[in-house]
């Protein structure tokens, strides 16, 4: 009797449990995430609903959001220890070990449902940007390589020109799926997962796997990123060959390899063509890359070899965007930050006030966090 006991204790003890502030964090975060997220599809209306003739199913309800969020914190645990394991088995961080691979592979199914398996979890329709940067597309579908360069025009500016390598991906992803609402659809979720990817790979360049693998449920679940997969292929291109370009650059400079630091440089040259701050940011990295070859000899070949195709790229963009719209980075009328904010919650806050209050704004309604 008393081993019987004992056996069923030691089976309830494999139960993950937070070992570390760490684990109960992130466990903890997973959990109210999912809880609200189902708490959203049961409706709070009805979970709040405490009729008499009704309470036993609104408790049903109540019990399955409270067990599915445990077991997807638990589930987040066993990823954190998994990729603690790795960590510690690891040889220096020259290889992808089986278990991070796993973890942030399962990340992404997560991403592929909550953008593909489960669209109403996301804005319906299709934003303007979406159609916006794939205009020259749709009007010439058969019209060669060089149909991304002409120039759109939008309200308040002067337009701006869409680069004939921002539109190669869309026009492979029609060639299958068509260019109707679906085919935007597809486009914008793949571009997400696309991002999921390149986040992971770059915190797990800079700290681990343990670091790439909430990364990678951060940038698969995070509400934001949600909206983005629907809305914002172009940027979501952008940002992921930025990140990308991050990710392939450090490893670059910690091997002294030329080869990778070609392919950062060409990912960051790719960054230019799309959403037109990929340019800023791109020049950012470039400086912070010169400054430390100035500064170390050895990694002079690395830095000049990710500058090259990088500067090439970005020479031939800004040739066709001048040829097309007279300026160089032209996009959208942009709006001053003094702006009377259109935002109901922003309108009477005054002037010296609107930035911090703007930021903070930010920080809660598009971080996709429930701060």
């Amino acid at each position: 009797m008393n081993r019987a006991i004992g056996a069923r204790v030691r089976s309830v003890a494999v139960l993950p449990w937070p070992a570390s502030r760490a684990e109960a964090g992130f466990a903890a975060f997973v959990a109210v995430q999912t809880f609200v997220a189902l708490a959203e599809e049961d409706r709070w209306s009805v979970l709040l609903w405490w009729q008499p003739d009704a309470w036993p199913y609104t408790a049903l309800l109540w019990l399955k959001d409270l067990a599915l969020a445990a077991a997807a914190a638990c589930a987040a645990i066993l990823l954190l220890r998994g990729a603690d394991a790795a960590e510690r088995r690891g040889d220096g961080g020259t290889r992808l070990d089986p278990s991070t691979v796993l973890a942030a592979l399962a990340a992404l199914a997560a991403g592929v449902a909550c953008r593909l398996a489960v669209p109403d979890r996301i804005p319906p329709g299709v934003f303007s940007d979406t159609v916006l940067y794939a205009l020259p597309l749709l009007r010439e579908p058969s019209g060669g390589w060089l149909a991304g360069a002409r120039l759109v025009e939008t309200p308040g500016s002067g337009g701006f020109a869409v680069s004939p390598l921002l539109l190669g991906f869309p026009r492979l992803l029609f060639g299958f799926v068509g260019a109707g609402e679906a085919g935007f659809q597809a486009l914008n979720a793949v571009c997400g997962l696309g991002l999921v990817a390149a986040v992971t790979i770059l915190a797990r360049e800079v700290s681990g796997p343990r670091t790439a693998v909430v990364a990678a449920a951060l940038a698969a679940l995070g509400g934001w990123p949600l909206i983005l997969s629907r809305w914002a292929w172009a940027e979501l291109l952008t940002v992921s060959c930025l990140t990308f370009a991050a990710a392939v650059g450090l490893a670059a400079l910690r091997r002294r390899s030329t080869v990778l630091g070609a392919i950062a440089g060409t990912a960051a040259g790719l960054a230019a063509h799309g959403h037109s701050s990929g340019l800023v940011v791109g020049a950012v990295l470039a400086g912070a890359a010169a400054i430390l070859a100035f500064r170390r000899r050895g990694l002079r070949r690395t830095v000049a070899a990710a500058l090259l195709p990088a500067g090439l790229l970005v020479v031939g963009w800004a040739a066709l965007h001048r040829a097309r719209t007279g300026e160089v980075g032209g996009r959208y009328a942009q709006v001053g930050v003094w702006t009377a904010s259109r935002r109901a919650e922003l309108a009477d806050v005054p002037g010296p006030f609107r930035i911090p209050a703007a930021v903070a704004f930010n920080l809660r309604v598009y971080s996709g966090l429930l701060v």
